[in-house]
């Protein structure tokens, strides 16, 4: 089930996905490169380009199962590889905000704890119900936003707590859930 954040980014990107010939486990790398050289330039403190190539990272990260849906090209492995990807794009920027000082330790790791938590207990309740519902409600777009907007701008700190209130937000929804489905 998409949400409706969900399925409005993919009408904006069905066009380019059904134009793109391309392994979609290439783009899922490419995300990956892309939210790296975004981690890189938070610790140089150039923001701006970190936030660029974050939003490259996240739009190339969006097409991956687009491309594979619509060149049929779907795959496990596929899968697999873009939910880990989705775990590393989540951590780095985190990372590289609390190594290069910008925000309290205690905060930043509670912000990176909490949403690496709740992905994780969506993949569990997917796992044991053989299917997807642990991503019924989805902040992956709502962080990414978030995440973009905070480092273009330079707010860095309220970021983090965003970025922390949505992992706590999202992990006692998905105890509820889990709950309720298991």
């Amino acid at each position: 089930m998409k949400t409706k954040t969900q399925a409005r980014l993919e009408n904006v990107l069905l066009p380019i996905a059904k134009r793109l010939n391309v392994n979609p486990n290439f783009l899922t790398i490419f995300s990956v490169v892309f939210t790296l050289a975004a981690a890189y330039y938070v610790l140089l403190s150039d923001l701006v380009l970190a936030a660029l190539l974050f939003l490259i990272g996240a739009v190339i990260d969006a097409l991956d199962g687009l491309v594979a849906r619509t060149r049929h090209r779907e795959s496990k492995f596929g899968a697999f590889l873009d939910q880990t990807a989705d775990r590393a794009n989540d951590s780095m920027v985190i990372m590289a905000i609390i190594v290069a000082g910008y925000v309290d330790l205690t905060i930043g790791l509670s912000a990176l704890f909490f949403i690496l938590l709740a992905s994780y207990m969506s993949a569990v309740i997917d796992s044991l119900t053989a299917k997807r519902i642990g991503e019924a409600i989805s902040f992956r777009p709502i962080r990414s936003a978030a995440v973009f907007l905070g480092l273009l701008t330079g707010q860095i700190v309220a970021l983090i707590w965003v970025l922390l209130f949505i992992g706590i937000w999202t992990t006692v929804y998905r105890l509820f859930k889990a709950r309720r489905v298991l």
